[in-house]
């Protein structure tokens, strides 16, 4: 169909095919494994559990904000995490699922427009970090904030930081209204903060930039996702953006994981990861929204020696 093409295509600009279907079988069925052992954390309006593209991508889920957390009456949730994982479009198929309901189904900033979602107050995602934290996921994908420093959430990212949790947050859509827009948590120092580009690899008008470095860009327009009454349909935002650079995090762990296995593994907490994502990213024309540009993985994906010299360093 015509929605598994823009899938399919979406999915190809991070390379996801030569991950899984590339020319070296045996590496290529090695990362298959290893991913299915990568756990994700989704810290969001919950997810439409029962979505044919998510029903095996799930492990546990818990809700912060009252409700269920296999309701997700926004569809932010839903559509983030079939960038993660869609068993049709996911940049990680295989990798396993943890949902965190930390926006309530009434809070509609998020719904399918360019206004990240605001986790009311702080303790709605302290409480959904402190439960990813609780079961050892490796990645936390954060496409929620707000203006407002939260000093609680801040030391849990700390900790989660500490602990060698790669965390990837949304930079937000304030696009260049202001001098300081980068949302709260993304302009925590060490956490892998995300904009947006076009499907031409041009930043988004509406990617938040200021004060502080953004680190990476994947697409955030007209992104193909799952939608919330188990069909597809398309978003835009840094929101969709974030869960795109958390599966490339998610792969890359698993291909380290593959190739240096038994404790070995050398991507060891986010600033390791934000080392191995530079060596990939390409920022030609020194646009600042850009960060260090969008990513291209095609070589790394191929060639095992490659990548590992880069591990290596």
């Amino acid at each position: 169909s015509n929605v598994g093409g823009i899938l399919r295509h979406q999915r190809s600009s991070l390379s996801v095919n030569i991950f899984l279907e590339g020319a070296d079988q045996e590496l290529c069925k090695g990362r298959a494994e290893a991913l299915k052992k990568i756990k994700i954390a989704v810290l969001d309006s919950g997810i439409t559990a029962s979505h044919p593209d998510l029903r095996g991508a799930i492990d546990d889920g818990a809700s912060f904000v009252g409700g269920d957390w296999q309701f997700d009456w926004i569809g932010h949730g839903t559509h983030c995490a079939g960038i993660i994982a869609g068993a049709q479009g996911g940049i990680a198929p295989g990798a396993r699922l943890y949902i965190a309901k930390v926006l309530k189904d009434n809070n509609t900033s998020g719904r399918g427009s360019k206004d990240s979602s605001e986790a009311e107050g702080g303790g709605d995602l302290v409480a959904g970090l402190r439960w990813a934290m609780d079961k050892g996921v490796d990645v936390i994908s954060m496409s929620v904030g707000g203006d407002r420093y939260d000093d609680e959430v801040y030391q849990v990212v700390m900790k989660a930081l500490k602990r060698g949790i790669i965390l990837v947050a949304a930079v937000g859509n304030a696009g260049n209204m202001k001098k300081r827009n980068i949302i709260f948590p993304a302009s925590i120092e060490g956490i892998i903060r995300v904009g947006s580009h076009d499907a031409l690899g041009n930043a988004s008008p509406f990617s938040s930039v200021g004060g502080i470095e953004n680190d990476f860009c994947a697409l955030g327009e007209k992104v193909l996702s799952t939608s919330h009454n188990g069909a597809h349909e398309n978003m835009d935002g840094t929101s969709m953006s974030t869960p795109a650079i958390a599966g490339v995090c998610a792969l890359l762990l698993a291909y380290d994981r593959y190739l240096n296995p038994e404790g070995r593994h050398k991507i060891k907490n986010t600033h390791c990861m934000k080392y191995v994502l530079r060596e990939f990213s390409k920022n030609n024309l020194g646009d600042k929204r850009m960060g260090q540009g969008k990513l291209e993985l095609d070589h790394a994906f191929s060639f095992s020696d490659y990548f590992q010299g880069i591990l290596n360093d």
